[in-house]
């Protein structure tokens, strides 16, 4: 996470935008590629949820790096970068396209850490994610997981090994998803501990 990602720690109340205009679409692609030609990382700081002070130290216990709320135009802005960053193409028509899927669901992403060097399958011990409503209701989500990598992380001073990756924690974009707000996001990490994230989503066109 750390070497593509920088972040703000805080809680950010955001309102959905389920069009994606003409303008909003140029406007979110200019973003992304001007992270990506700044050589400064992708900013997630306005979509962070939840987030540790220093993802590159391991937490006693903790495996649990950053949450970020993936909406639509998030999602866009990400893809841009990545075109940038990697100098892969984006052509009308497969922004297009990728518009029209994103614009079906909005994205719990969940930055994770084995506890240990060697546990690369931590993150199939992860639970469900829900979200739950002011009238008690929960809506459910799909849960796709990332293939773990082995990255650098420091304990106290000493450079140490782990495994790190993402869950992706997808909630279509319905009316009923739209009405629920403010939201509790609420997932179980590989032991069982239930993280609880509040999060406004709000609505606009």
């Amino acid at each position: 996470m750390a070497a593509l990602l920088v972040a703000t720690i805080g809680t950010r109340a955001l309102a959905i935008d389920t069009t994606l205009a003409p303008g909003t679409i140029d406007r979110a692609i200019a973003q992304g590629r001007g992270f990506a030609s700044e050589h400064r990382g992708f900013v997630v700081a306005p979509y962070l949820l939840f987030g540790v002070a220093d993802a590159v130290q391991i937490q006693d216990g903790e495996g649990v790096e950053a949450v970020e709320l993936a909406t639509p135009y998030e999602a866009l802005r990400y893809r841009a970068f990545l075109s940038g960053f990697e100098r892969s193409p984006m052509t009308p028509p497969m922004i297009a396209a990728f518009v029209v899927e994103a614009r079906t669901h909005v994205d719990f992403v969940v930055y994770v850490h084995s506890r240990s060097e060697i546990d690369r399958e931590f993150i199939a011990a992860f639970g469900a994610g829900t979200l739950t409503c002011p009238d008690g209701a929960n809506i459910a989500s799909e849960v796709q997981r990332s293939t773990p990598i082995r990255d650098v992380y420091v304990n106290g001073t000493t450079p140490t090994y782990r495994w790190r990756g993402q869950l992706r924690y997808r909630f279509a974009l319905t009316d009923a998803l739209l009405r629920c707000d403010p939201a509790t996001f609420a997932f179980a990490d590989d032991r069982g501990r239930v993280y609880r994230v509040p999060v406004t989503l709000g609505s606009s066109q």
